[in-house]
């Protein structure tokens, strides 16, 4: 069964289910929603995939929610965002408050598109959304840093999410910093997302902005008290990997109670509340 037919069909009768589609997105099924967040599934365009995306962004036809954490290729995808938004007209389109106008240049209805500022709590269906705010770069010619812009809002977000009963917080791309573990820890998460491609000199010579590390993020896990902590944005660009194993195995030396799922793409990460019976 392809990967859509398999995600179609989950309908969890508790929890949730995350489904990766490589990188930074994933579809979340639970609570009777389709979540889609940061589906980069445009073709390659030059930009060096290593492998094609896994389904067609038009063929995602029953999503409720469209999430993007920030408006760089593979985190709010300009040719993928239109064709889901089109694909799927019942879904709302949550993207950083300064993202909103060039995301409704890409011709999704304006009253479709919500903007999503820091700390102001959104809710679409029987989804919660809480932004948290990133401390990421535009380019490799800026400072990594908490951008703003003229009316204060931030450009680059993490998202915390609640349906199903269950709390799971995408943190988007972000190095870390100070505060961000104790802000993790209060949204007393079940599943926490966390890019573990890192920095590098050479990476960010030819123009690639990086994010918090191996290191980083398994302190970074162990400090949130999530109960199943998943690493990503370490498979899609051949100059900008990491070895997942790398961030398990450092876990399990430094913080062994800390549960981590690898994701692979097709199959899904079962998630449930906590003091809910596993499926």
């Amino acid at each position: 069964m392809d990967l859509l037919a398999r995600i179609r069909d989950d309908r969890p009768a508790s929890g949730i289910t995350l489904w990766w589609l490589g990188q930074a997105g994933f579809v979340v099924k639970g609570g009777g929603a389709t979540v889609v967040l940061d589906a980069y599934l445009s073709d390659d365009r030059g930009v060096g995939r290593r492998y094609a995306p896994p389904i067609a962004p038009e063929d995602v036809t029953d999503a409720d929610l469209l999430l993007g954490t920030h408006d760089h290729l593979d985190h709010i995808d300009p040719e993928g965002l239109a064709a889901m938004a089109a694909a799927s007209p019942q879904a709302a389109v949550v993207v950083p408050a300064p993202a909103v106008r060039r995301v409704v240049e890409l011709g999704i209805p304006p009253e479709r598109v919500r903007g999503a500022e820091v700390d102001v709590s959104l809710e679409s269906g029987e989804v919660r959304i809480v932004p948290i705010p990133a401390a990421h770069a535009p380019s490799t010619e800026q400072a990594y840093g908490f951008h703003r812009d003229e009316l204060g809002r931030y450009p680059f977000l993490g998202y915390a999410l609640e349906l199903g009963g269950v709390r799971l917080c995408h943190v988007g791309d972000t190095l870390v910093y100070e505060g961000l573990g104790e802000r993790l820890r209060g949204l007393e998460l079940d599943a926490l997302l966390l890019p573990i491609n890192g920095r590098s000199w050479y990476r960010e010579r030819r123009g690639i902005v990086g994010n918090m590390n191996v290191f980083e993020a398994a302190e970074l896990a162990a400090e949130s008290g999530a109960r199943c902590v998943v690493p990503v944005h370490w498979d899609l660009f051949a100059d900008n990997t990491e070895d997942p194993e790398h961030f398990r195995s450092y876990v399990a030396a430094r913080h062994p109670s800390v549960n981590v799922e690898i994701p692979a793409i097709g199959d899904g990460i079962p998630v449930v509340a906590a003091g809910t019976p596993a499926r």
